[in-house]
């Protein structure tokens, strides 16, 4: 693979996301794919050569960056490629008129997605599926007050919690305007990174309002959960609870998929560890943040964990927090496992 890049931005932190992209690829056994925002083409080369897609349409608005775009598609012999360089609102009208539906996306913009992403969902049917990035970190982590309702529909507070619930407020903006569409849809997995989330769905034939509600931290005790209704005090503490609605409640990822792209990912040992880990991660609402807690001493989180196991509990570590524990533990049982295991 022969890159040439000068204009164009090339973070090379994101070389995991990039992967697991093309692993999602492979494992959607898709063979074309749209790239909203294809930058110098160093996504669009790989999922030309390692994701053997039949055709890539990758679209690149920046005129300079077009040109490398071009370059990186010439050098390494991509014969299936269209190019474009257009603004995607006008692009996406257009093949939306024109009927055209993709079964791969990829859209990765600069900072939020939320502008895009109904024009781009215009572009997609049931059974379809987008890998979706969004680099607009102050507001999904709570730290922008008006942005998140704005951008994003819903409140996110500013709480330990915050890789998750950005998360979460991320997937409910797409739910939201898939569900205006008469979709619905499935997250099969995601990637938590400092700068930036990526989330893979696929869309299904009927909005699940099931997986939306309300999701609270208290920030007296540590307690937190989702569900349908406020309820305003905490059952443990009786402390006042922060919430983040409506927002996504329902499931984070798909171990069925996740298992079809680890037997693609023999070449990337990252993508490989990392596919691994999500694996055996509970998929439960939000953790246990041990670095919140003024208990005393904490033990490491395996040994709570092993504990937690003992007692009949799913617990096990989250990729959101080298300190976090999922777990279908009530807090205060937590706390006397945390201190039994010192």
């Amino acid at each position: 693979m022969k890159l040439y890049i000068k204009e164009g931005f090339y973070n090379p932190k994101g070389e995991l996301a990039r992967r697991l992209g093309v692993l999602a690829f492979l494992a959607s056994s898709s063979d074309e794919v749209f790239e909203a925002f294809a930058g110098s083409g160093v996504r669009t080369v790989m999922y030309g050569i390692f994701g053997r897609a039949k055709k890539i349409w990758a679209n690149e608005g920046n005129r300079r960056v077009f040109c490398e775009l071009k370059a990186n598609v010439l050098i390494n012999y991509l014969d299936n490629v269209i190019l474009t360089n257009s603004d995607i609102f006008r692009l996406s009208l257009k093949l939306s008129i024109e009927g055209k539906k993709f079964k791969f996306l990829d859209l990765d913009p600069f900072g939020s997605p939320s502008k895009y992403l109904p024009y781009i969902l215009l572009l997609v049917e049931p059974g379809s599926f987008l890998y979706l990035t969004s680099t607009d970190m102050p507001t999904l982590v709570g730290n922008r007050r008006g942005d998140d309702w704005r951008l994003y529909g819903t409140y996110i507070p500013k709480i330990p919690l915050y890789p998750e619930m950005g998360l979460r407020a991320l997937i409910y903006k797409v739910w939201n305007i898939a569900s205006s569409l008469g979709m619905g849809i499935r997250v099969l997995f995601y990637l938590f990174e400092r700068y930036a989330y990526r989330v893979f769905f696929q869309f299904t034939n009927s909005p699940n309002v099931d997986n939306v509600g309300f999701a609270y931290y208290c920030r007296n005790c540590g307690n937190f959960g989702v569900g349908k209704k406020v309820i305003g005090v905490c059952e443990n503490c009786g402390g006042n609870l922060t919430y983040s609605g409506n927002t996504w409640i329902g499931r984070l990822k798909d171990n069925r998929f996740l298992s079809n792209m680890l037997a693609f990912s023999d070449s990337w040992e990252d993508a490989r560890e990392y596919i691994s880990e999500l694996l055996e991660e509970p998929d439960l609402p939000f953790y246990y943040e041990l670095s919140t807690f003024r208990i005393g001493r904490i033990p490491k989180r395996d040994r709570i964990i092993y504990a937690l196991r003992e007692r009949g509990f799913v617990a096990g570590r989250t990729t959101f927090s080298k300190t976090g524990i999922k777990s279908d533990v009530p807090i205060g049982e937590f706390i006397r496992a945390a201190f039994s295991s010192t």
